[in-house]
């Protein structure tokens, strides 16, 4: 089956298709989680005859993009040559001339300001200065590298298409994340803030300080733990959570706690751990992408899944560890955000809602039982779509392209692509084309 892309990343790939023949160079700067890499697999599949070398910053990212598209029914492209950027420093002018690319994409293009790897990239940009190039990243800007912006420096500035987070989140591409912050570990910092008052030459600052200082102490001394805002705000309590931490030795700290911490949501709550030095890694995050059990899922990672790769379910990200760079933040929450995870109702472009129509969004309400946003059901309405005056889509059902939902019909399955469907329950009674004209009726 071929690649079908979401609307957004279908438009942004059209202007990078129009600057790639402009320019030779096209950069798309997409948030994490919106499935940017398929507009890569859709250059690579619409040009079968054409040789793609494809870079990025490890092979288990490129493994994890081509297993998201095989999920959703697509066909892996046959003709890319993959290198990660370390693999590329490491090659001969000989094997650099045998790559012979027709189209070249580099995948986390931002990671390409790395001295090393940008100057395996810079060789081969070289060899191939006419060969034209697509980027594909989170960010174009390397905020702890004197704030650089890698699409003026490898793409000339030539950028196709940039969404931000909060964009994608106001489009209805993202789900809005529920955000809670704590502090876990005060005591160090407390104690150099009271050093630091105790020094304090002026008696009147002293005293005042120490007040402060003092209610200070009396509300951390009375905050939640971490064992009861995580009782309170982990809402799926079968659900899967990426851990990250800072470094190994953090790893083995954080994970002592998990009794503690996580003990009254489930006492035996499965725990992998996944980071780029053990050779267990890859079959550690395969049992926790698979596990569909009833206890809580909980990975503790490191660095290693900050991009890139995605895990289709989901349910939160838990930060322990500190970061100075936004990228890095962003893309470690970013990790539960997803454009095939939006729930509730998604209109694609050029979409018609007729008067009273209606989206349910709980096939099982109860007034006394409030399920949340996050187990609403998902309806996706395609492009072009109508929907009748009056008309009822049940929630878990999608809307194919320019199909056409009559007035009052009740909408209790998936209605294909340029399908008209009528009735209660709604029928196929009919297909038409892009402008809504009957092209084939159905026989009743």
């Amino acid at each position: 089956m071929k690649i079908d892309l979401f609307s957004h990343n279908q438009t942004a790939y059209a202007a990078a298709l129009a600057m790639l023949g402009e320019t030779g160079k096209a950069a798309v700067v997409h948030p994490t989680g919106t499935g940017k890499s398929f507009i890569g697999f859709k250059l690579c599949e619409d040009h079968p005859d054409k040789r793609v070398c494809w870079l990025s910053p490890s092979e288990y990212i490129f493994k994890t993009q081509q297993e998201n598209l095989l999920a959703c029914g697509a066909d892996v492209p046959q003709n890319i040559t993959f290198y990660t950027y370390a693999k590329l420093v490491l090659l001969s002018e000989a094997e650099l001339s045998d790559i012979k690319p027709d189209y070249i994409i580099l995948d986390e293009f931002h990671r390409c300001g790395a001295e090393i790897w940008g100057q395996g990239v810079a060789r081969l940009l070289e060899m191939y200065a006419n060969v034209p190039i697509l980027g594909l990243s989170a960010t174009n800007i390397r905020y702890l590298d004197n704030q650089r912006d890698m699409a003026d420096e490898l793409f000339d500035g030539n950028i196709a298409s940039e969404m931000t987070l909060g964009e994608a989140i106001v489009r209805g591409i993202l789900n809005p994340p529920t955000y809670v912050t704590s502090i876990y570990a005060y005591q160090k910092d407390y104690d150099k803030l009271k050093n630091r008052v105790s020094k304090a030459k002026s008696r009147a600052v002293k005293e005042k300080a120490e007040k402060v200082l003092e209610k200070l102490h009396q509300a951390l001394e009375n905050a939640e733990g971490l064992d009861v805002i995580f009782s309170k705000h982990i809402k799926d309590t079968t659900g899967k959570y990426l851990v990250f931490c800072a470094n190994l030795a953090h790893m083995k700290k954080m994970k002592a706690n998990v009794k503690k911490w996580f003990g009254a949501i489930d006492k035996s709550p499965h725990i992998y751990t996944a980071y780029a030095d053990d050779p267990e890694t890859e079959q550690a995050f395969k049992d926790f992408k698979q596990d569909d059990s009833d206890h809580l899922k909980l990975l503790f990672c490191i660095d290693m899944l900050n991009e890139g790769i995605h895990v289709e379910d989901v349910s939160g990200v838990i930060l322990f560890r500190p970061t100075v760079s936004p990228i890095v933040y962003k893309q470690q929450i970013g990790r539960a955000l997803s454009a095939s995870k939006t729930k509730g109702v998604t209109l694609e472009d050029d979409v018609f809602c007729g008067p009273s129509c209606v989206f349910t969004n709980d096939l099982t309400p109860r007034a006394t039982f409030p399920k949340g946003h996050e187990n609403y059901g998902k309806t996706i309405v395609g492009k072009g779509a109508s929907i009748g005056a009056n008309a009822t889509i049940v929630c878990g059902h999608n809307l194919g392209k320019y199909s056409m939902v009559a007035a009052g019909a009740v909408v209790t399955k998936d209605v294909p692509d340029y399908a008209l469907v009528a009735g209660v329950p709604a029928q196929i009674i009919a297909y038409v084309n892009e402008q809504g004209d009957i092209v084939k009726r159905c026989k009743e």
